[in-house]
């Protein structure tokens, strides 16, 4: 496996982002190294699979397909869910 992908690691303070509003660019080595299972499904990329996003793997696809189908709610639900965040965060930063 080749490339670079993004993705938050112990040590990197202040998160993924950098103060310019950039993000960590790691190798796939260096995410291998640091525990990430490309493999395993993972309840985080699965929401932003939901969303939409572009920080998910395979394996959070094909699992996020098959709740889909299931419940082909889920999408809204996580829209819903990050409307309301998005509301509290509002509420207390005023």
């Amino acid at each position: 496996m080749g490339g670079t992908l993004t993705a938050e690691l112990p040590g990197y303070e202040g998160g993924p982002h950098t103060s310019d509003g950039g993000c960590y660019s790691i190798t796939v080595g260096t995410a291998l190294e640091a525990g990430i299972d490309f493999e395993r499904p993972n309840a985080a990329r699965l929401y932003d699979y939901y969303l939409g996003g572009a920080h998910n793997f395979a394996s959070d696809r094909e699992l996020g397909e098959q709740v889909t189908k299931v419940m082909p709610e889920v999408r809204a639900w996580a829209r819903a869910n990050r409307a309301f965040l998005a509301r509290v965060v509002r509420y207390y930063v005023a």
